[in-house]
């Protein structure tokens, strides 16, 4: 085993197959074509995260926060986790408009503007999302020919 195929195997990846990069780019897609699709929203300010009030009432606000409490841990645990720069990007363009969507409802006065860096970061999180499935798609041809001697004149 050489030094290239012992680092690969130290790494962890959270995209592994070209199916699950898939996936990725056709969520992307579907996220940018409803973002840019309901343009006029960039004003609509949210109310809440996850559930109506109206139904659940204040435990219903507790609900909210304790699984977007869940939700930021889990994407920054993932974050943490990976090892690849590339998969980082594409879960941190993953993560930020989840972060910044509440920001609304504190901000309200700046929604439009919060509603612009959320399209830039699924815009960001398409173009990562794209560059890994590439990148699973078209393996690196230096690594196979250094791993295998036989290639080698």
């Amino acid at each position: 085993m050489n030094a290239t195929a012992q680092t690969e195997d130290s790494h962890y990846r959270f995209v592994e197959s070209r199916t699950f990069a898939a996936f990725f780019v056709l969520v992307s897609v579907g996220s940018l074509y409803q973002r840019v699709r309901h343009v006029p929203e960039r004003f609509k300010v949210p109310h809440d995260f996850f559930n109506n009030y109206a139904v659940f009432g204040s435990v219903g606000r507790y609900i909210d926060v304790f699984s977007f409490l869940v939700l930021v841990a889990m994407f920054i645990g993932i974050f943490v986790a990976t090892s690849d720069k590339l998969e980082k990007s594409l879960i941190l363009a993953l993560l930020a408009p989840t972060v910044i969507n509440p920001l609304k409802m504190v901000l309200p006065a700046y929604a439009a503007i919060i509603w612009w860096v959320e399209l830039g970061c699924i815009l960001v999180f398409f173009l990562a999302s794209v560059a890994v499935f590439l990148k699973l798609s078209h393996p690196d041809t230096d690594t196979q020919a250094v791993s295998d001697p036989k290639q080698i004149p």
